[in-house]
């Protein structure tokens, strides 16, 4: 079995690699930036296809050169703008969407049968939705749409929370992380989080479990959409707590009322799907032991 994985370098990128190892699939691992691997070889027939090593998904030609080139049997999307307050907006529409869409169209055209796996998010369920949760149900939507019509593809979008693990480059838990560390090194005695106390809930998952559950869907026929993640939602100030413990450094929370963008306030999820719960029980773990399987990779990473 050929499987492509975009968006490699992500989060989920890294504990999905060593996932897939455990397996006899040859595996190709894509970034934008870089070169490819497959199996742990470089490829350089992709490397080379946009006459430089910048693999832009959104664009067609290179990304009908890719699928041909590999010829997957399961395609993992984890190619993203994640960031929901990215300043771009317009790239971020187009490489949540565009990328999909260019995959699925070349895919249409295989005479075999293909999964698809789309990395989604549960702030689709949040009202209103803003620019990044719009992305994320339109390549939804698009999945939908190619399934319905091409009866040789099969896809699920995955809803995912807040993913939490070592390779965090953004989101609340390495911003905590990196203010502690300068406050701890500058002897300052806070830190200052934005919003009001306790700040915005939100439900995360350990991306270790999130990468297990990815290769689960390779193999079951699971349609459509389906919320995977915690059992709870945890407040900014308790993520904050759970850090100062896991690193042994205690610092008052300063909270700065204005900076807090007009959407980040407590949200309404909608549950877990219960065939997750009752197939899967081992990857809905609570906020709580999400973040602290986390904090053991990424503290232990800022102390190398």
């Amino acid at each position: 079995m050929n499987i492509l994985v975009t968006g490699s370098r992500g989060v989920v990128g890294s504990y999905l690699q060593a996932e897939l190892s455990e397996t006899n699939c040859l595996v190709t691992y894509l970034t934008r930036f870089g070169s490819p691997t497959y199996e742990g070889k470089t490829l350089k027939s992709i490397s080379t296809i946009s006459g430089n090593e910048e693999l832009d998904l959104t664009k067609f030609s290179i990304a009908e050169k890719v699928v041909n080139i590999i010829n997957p049997d399961v395609v993992i999307n984890l190619a993203a703008i994640s960031t929901p307050n990215h300043a771009n907006k317009i790239e971020m529409w187009k490489t949540n969407t565009l990328i999909p869409l260019n995959l699925l169209t070349i895919l249409s055209r295989l005479a075999k049968s293909v999964r698809f796996i789309q990395a989604s998010s549960i702030v689709i369920n949040n009202y209103p939705l803003n620019i990044y949760a719009a992305s994320k149900l339109a390549a939804e939507s698009i999945l939908k749409s190619f399934t319905q019509v091409y009866e040789h593809i099969s896809g699920v979008s995955l809803r995912m929370p807040a993913v939490v693990g070592l390779g965090s480059t953004h989101g609340l838990l390495r911003d905590v992380v990196d203010k502690l560390h300068k406050a701890h090194y500058n002897k300052e005695e806070s830190i200052e989080l934005w919003g009001n106390k306790p700040g915005s809930c939100k439900p995360y998952m350990y991306a270790g479990n999130l990468a297990m559950l990815i290769k689960e869907f390779i193999y079951n026929d699971y349609e459509n959409e389906i919320s995977v993640g915690s059992s709870n939602s945890i407040s900014v100030e308790t993520v904050a707590k759970l850090a100062m413990e896991s690193m042994g450094i205690h610092k008052e929370i300063v909270w700065n009322s204005s900076k807090i963008a007009k959407d980040d306030q407590n949200r309404v999820y909608t549950s877990i799907d219960d065939r997750v719960k009752h197939y899967y029980p081992w990857s809905v773990t609570s906020s709580e032991d999400a973040v602290k399987l986390a904090l053991q990779n990424i503290v232990g990473e800022c102390n190398d």
